[in-house]
C-alpha cells in the first residue's frame, strides 16, 4: 500500500485502514486457517480512494463497531473504530467466497 499510494494525499490514512482490515480477515475470519489468504483491492475514483479486503468470510455475523473499543481502553476492538473515524463510507458486502470489507478514503488526486 504504501509503495502504490507513495505520494498520494491519502497513503498514511490508506495505509492504516489496509492494515486494520487486513487484520481483521486473519483474526476473524476463515482467512486464519490452512492454506487461508485475503485480498486487498485499492481503486482510484477520483474524489475517493476504496480500500478493499476479501477475505474468505466467517460464520459470525457482518463486521461492525465493538463499542467497547471505541472508548480506548481495550487492546482490541478499536480497527473498525479507527476505519470509521477515517473513511468517509465503509461497509461489507458477501462475496461468492467471503466478504468484501471496504472503506472510501476522500481524495484530492488520481493515483
Amino acid at each position: 500500500m504504501r509503495a502504490l499510494l507513495e505520494g498520494h494525499p491519502t497513503a498514511e490514512d490508506a495505509e492504516l485502514v489496509v492494515s486494520e482490515l487486513a487484520t481483521n480477515a486473519l483474526l476473524h475470519t476463515r482467512s486464519r486457517g490452512h492454506r487461508g489468504m485475503f485480498t486487498v483491492r485499492v481503486r482510484d475514483f477520483g474524489d475517493r480512494v476504496r480500500i478493499s479486503v476479501v477475505d474468505y468470510g466467517s460464520d459470525d455475523e457482518t463486521p461492525h463497531i465493538d463499542p467497547s473499543g471505541s472508548c480506548g481502553t481495550s487492546i482490541h476492538g478499536r480497527g473498525l473504530f479507527l476505519v470509521d473515524q477515517l473513511a468517509k463510507e465503509w461497509g461489507a458486502v458477501p462475496e461468492p467466497v467471503g466478504t468484501c470489507v471496504w472503506a472510501d478514503l476522500p481524495s484530492f488526486g488520481k493515483l
